[in-house]
């Protein structure tokens, strides 16, 4: 070792001879030793691990402080900070960076929340940096420094009177070789570790090495040339994210990333919802062309509607199983879909518009509960219900635009080709998702992970946490999942009751669409065209409706969020709205409905419609996805079905309602059944919570 002493490597802690300054440093390398060893004994949680050892080292060799447990101060502050520094720096996230102006205007001024934020993190990375400098300098002027550190060494050079600016710098670069430190070495120490994982034979050499040196009692072991994987007392390697910043977790993909799947499958929703209601105005023509009478000719919506209320049922499930996921549901059924609509355009005759027609709805319907599944896959609880009503009002506008779009072209290019519009729309979206969209799920892309690691190191012991449950899983237990969607729906109190309730009024405001063209065609003789553009008035109530309601959970959820006081009630205030302004707009628009009223004032009438999807349907389903965050695709199925079948079944009887009871008797009607389900939204939010803790699948950590 001479050579290496005259030539300056007399310092390092493993070329020191013995003496006072090596009995001092070397309880630094006891936390190394006792690294391997809790990574030994505990390898799944391994991150954990070196998160705690490697900031205990650096902390000892910069403040002279012992690291205690997880809960530490001085570690969870320099965590704090470190995640601040990585959310502040993010580029593309912030407008400020882009805008640097901003900065100067007054915190209270709109849209200038980061400013608080800001300053929120500029204290939290403040405290970081000068409570561990100031523990280390009391320790120093107290005598009772524990062994050499950065800061100490620092003030004994100044007598322990450094100068303010000295003192600032001295601060900030313990603070950096904290922050620095911590952050390489725990990234070099689990690149370390993957690094053998992906590379047995190099790890077999160096832990036969470490055998034959240190470890008497794994001679035997290295001399037959065998290699700890991690631990030979852990019979499967479980494979997790990396770290709490794994770059293939959905939940840490880029934003812009995310709004990117979520507005192509908003489009789907659409799209999917526009097939519902587009052929509607092309009836007539369909009952000259296949020769059946009206009623008939509504089965071709109430079929689809079935169909895409029993697809979930299925799909939901079969997208929570990890070896199928969320994409691939969505690839197959949106082909089939969209293979399935060519057969409706092409139908010879009404059996066979009225089977395909069917199976569209049927194989089109992972959209109205799957994508729900991707929203929560993907945000925090704190995003989803924003990013939830957004999806569900790109439902509300299909059925929306389906009518006008329908209404110019069955009359001057027949019924068929309102079904070729829609198709090309959902051909796009089948080839856009199939580029654009990756899988979701994350027990899938664990699940794929591990098969990636078992194929490059030959280690068939890498088993993601989905494969080791499903080694115990019965065919029972498969039944029992796929049956998962129909237990929720009739097995969970508030599921139950919260679908029924949305299912009946989804079925009174479907018997309320029908009257649309006897009160503007009948009653004010308007053309095909011009009746669906009298939906418009709910599409402009809409575009006013969504972002006040999105500003009340801005303004009213997010600080209980975020200091922790939330409860998922909480989400179901603005139903007292949505049940008054449903009433309202039927009778508002079933009374108005005359000829010597002008045809604007049913329009605004029919707006509170909008009010009342946005503010009430929302609020439910939120609360529900909220509720049952693990299985949201199935519990989303459960409300796609009755909201199907009462939405499938009520048409069949309304023209029949509205001509003999005439348009304003017959709104009121609808109201009065309305009005009779104001009650149930004051038992959701006053029992809600009760009946939520007597679910056995909810959730009962809020």
């Amino acid at each position: 070792m001479e050579m290496a002493y005259l030539s300056g490597y007399d310092k390092p802690l493993v070329l020191q001879p013995y003496n006072d300054t090596w009995r001092q440093q070397r309880k630094i390398e006891a936390e190394a030793r006792l690294l391997a060893k809790e990574v030994l004994e505990n390898p799944s949680q391994l991150e954990q691990i070196v998160k705690r050892r490697i900031g205990t080292i650096i902390i000892r060799i910069t403040y002279g402080h012992y690291i205690a447990d997880d809960d530490d101060a001085f570690l969870t502050g320099g965590r704090a900070a470190m995640d601040i520094f990585s959310a502040s720096a993010e580029p593309g996230v912030w407008l400020v960076d882009s805008v640097p102006w901003l900065k100067y205007l007054p915190a209270w001024f709109p849209g200038t929340r980061f400013l608080a934020t800001a300053k929120a993190w500029r204290e939290t990375v403040h405290k970081a940096a000068w409570e561990p400098y100031l523990w280390s300098k009391r320790a120093w002027e107290s005598g009772s420094v524990l062994m050499p550190n950065t800061c100490a060494t620092a003030l004994e050079g100044v007598d322990g009177k450094p100068s303010p600016a000295m003192e600032e710098q001295l601060v900030l670069a313990a603070f950096m070789l904290l922050e620095g430190g911590t952050d390489t070495s725990m990234t070099s120490t689990l690149s370390l570790f993957l690094a053998m994982l992906r590379n047995p034979a190099v790890q077999a050499k160096a832990q036969a090495e470490i055998d034959e040196t240190v470890m008497e009692k794994c001679d035997k072991e290295a001399q037959t040339g065998q290699s700890h994987d991690i631990s030979e007392t852990q019979e499967i390697l479980l494979v997790d994210w990396y770290n709490s910043d794994d770059p293939e977790n959905p939940q840490n993909w880029s934003i812009i990333h995310k709004h990117l799947i979520t507005l192509q499958l908003c489009f789907l929703n659409f799209a999917v919802y526009l097939a519902s209601s587009i052929f509607v105005p092309g009836e007539p023509s369909i009952m000259a062309d296949f020769h059946v009478s009206d009623i008939v000719a509504t089965l071709g919506l109430s079929l689809f509607t079935i169909g895409y209320g029993l697809g979930p049922m299925i799909w939901s499930p079969l997208s929570e199983l990890p070896r199928l996921g969320r994409t691939n549901i969505f690839f197959f059924t949106l082909l089939a879909f969209v293979l399935f609509q060519l057969a409706v355009g092409f139908a010879p005759n009404m059996p066979v518009f009225l089977f395909f027609r069917w199976l569209t709805g049927f194989f089109g319907s992972p959209c109205l509960s799957t994508v729900g599944g991707v929203i929560t896959d993907m945000y925090s609880p704190m995003q989803i219900p924003f990013l939830l009503c957004i999806w569900a009002s790109a439902g509300v506008m299909g059925p929306v635009f389906g009518p006008i779009i329908g209404g110019f072209l069955a009359p001057s290019k027949g019924w068929r080709w309102t079904i070729w519009v829609f198709t090309w729309a959902c051909s796009a979206v089948l080839i856009s998702m199939f580029f654009f969209v990756p899988e979701t799920s994350a027990p899938k892309i664990l699940l794929e992970r591990a098969a990636r690691l078992r194929k490059a190191t030959g280690n068939t012991r890498f088993r993601s946490q989905s494969e080791i449950d499903s080694t115990h899983h019965t065919t029972r237990d498969h039944l029992l999942g796929l049956a998962r969607a129909f237990t929720l729906t009739f097995g969970e109190p508030i599921v139950l009751a919260i679908n029924l309730y949305a299912g009946l009024l989804y079925g009174v405001l479907f018997t309320w669409f029908e009257s649309f063209p006897a009160v503007f065609g009948g009653i004010y003789g308007f053309t095909s065209g011009e009746q669906g553009l009298a939906f418009l008035g709910i599409f402009v109530f809409t575009i006013i409706a969504l972002p006040l309601y999105l500003l009340w959970i801005k303004v009213s959820l997010i600080p209980r969020f975020t200091s922790g006081d939330f409860k998922p009630e909480m989400l179901l205030p603005p139903i007292f709205v949505g049940c008054l302004a449903l009433p309202i707009c039927l009778f508002w628009f079933g009374w108005t409905s005359r000829a010597d009223i002008h045809w604007i004032v049913p329009i605004i009438g029919s707006g509170f419609f909008s009010i009342g999807v946005v503010t009430l349907f929302n609020s439910l389903y939120n609360y529900l996805g909220v509720s049952y965050p693990q299985y949201a695709a199935s519990v989303f199925a459960g409300a796609a079905l009755f909201r199907a079948s009462f939405g499938a079944t009520f048409p069949l009887f309304a023209r029949d309602l509205f001509n003999t009871l005439g348009i304003g008797p017959g709104n009121s009607l609808l109201g009065g059944i309305a009005a009779c389900f104001i009650p149930a939204s004051f038992v959701f939010y006053r029992y809600g919570e009760k009946i939520r803790h007597m679910s056995k699948n909810a959730r009962k950590d809020m």
